[in-house]
């Protein structure tokens, strides 16, 4: 999740356009949420503090990727749907 929210926040023009183009409205905002959300979520559960919290970052974040992201590239079967949150449940754990 860090590097994640480094890479988005070290391309915010880039990462607000590809928010954008998948219909996101406010792009740019999104984007720089998405950054400090991932940074904090997964530095949290790194140091091990305020955990709940932090695994609610991360399971809100990756609810959010489902919709647009996943699902519109055919990733709504459900073997796919099934990976995409054991892989969220495991990055909780």
């Amino acid at each position: 999740m860090i590097a994640h929210g480094v890479k988005h926040g070290r391309s915010l023009p880039d990462t607000a356009g590809w928010f954008r183009s998948i219909g996101f409205r406010q792009s740019r905002l999104q984007a720089q949420a998405s950054a400090v959300a991932e940074i904090g979520s997964g530095a949290l559960l790194v140091a091990g503090a305020a955990t709940p919290l932090a695994a609610a970052a991360v399971i809100g974040t990756m609810g959010v990727a489902a919709r647009p992201v996943h699902a519109a590239n055919g990733s709504d079967a459900p073997d796919a749907t099934e990976h995409l949150f054991t892989t969220t449940w495991r990055t909780v754990l």
